[in-house]
């Protein structure tokens, strides 16, 4: 619904036969994962060039604080 907010006839999944409503719900499977480890990697434009490391900086700096957080550890990694 919030994808479809904009638009100025918005699909509803009433609008959908009952029939395919019904297919679609039978193939839908539930599961449970257990997280045992979570590895994770900083990806920071390191493959950019200094231009786009300067601008994304500059831009992210400017932002919130979450943002500017980054450019912070952008600066570090440079």
């Amino acid at each position: 619904m919030r994808h479809e907010a904009g638009r100025q006839h918005p699909w509803a999944l009433s609008d959908a036969p009952e029939d395919y409503v019904a297919t679609q719900a039978r193939a839908i499977v539930g599961l449970e994962l257990r997280i045992s480890r979570l590895e994770a990697k900083a990806k920071l434009s390191q493959n950019r060039s200094d231009a786009d490391i300067d601008g994304t900086i500059e831009g992210l700096a400017a932002g919130a604080p979450r943002d500017r957080a980054v450019a912070e550890a952008m600066r570090r990694v440079r």
